[in-house]
């Protein structure tokens, strides 16, 4: 699933999101109002998380951006080391709680 937008994009899930082991979710961040998925329910996590960044757009490091939330969220991106790397090279660490999934920029 690719999420993208010029500017604060939500995409919004009425249930549940199941990620299967083969899928992967890409979204891009753009500034402090970036793409990202809102689940009402519950999120079953596994595959890859991918991220893009905006045109123009310097992410600082120690930044911090959701990028998904859920009622409950459950397993875990397969990436490496919870790291993500984007296209310009800037690398990002992957965080979970209960309820969200944020990136922080390294």
């Amino acid at each position: 699933m690719t999420l993208s937008g010029p500017g604060a994009t939500i995409l919004s899930i009425r249930g549940d999101y199941h990620q299967d082991p083969g899928a992967g979710l890409h979204t891009l961040i753009n500034g402090p109002k970036h793409t990202a998925l809102q689940v009402e329910s519950d999120a079953v996590l596994d595959g890859v998380l991918s991220i893009d960044i905006g045109d123009g757009f310097l992410p600082v490091p120690g930044e911090s951006y959701i990028i998904l939330s859920a009622s409950q969220i459950t397993g875990r991106f397969a990436n490496p080391e919870n790291a993500v790397t984007a296209a310009d090279g800037t690398r990002f660490t992957i965080q979970y709680s209960d309820v969200a999934v944020l990136v922080t920029v390294r």
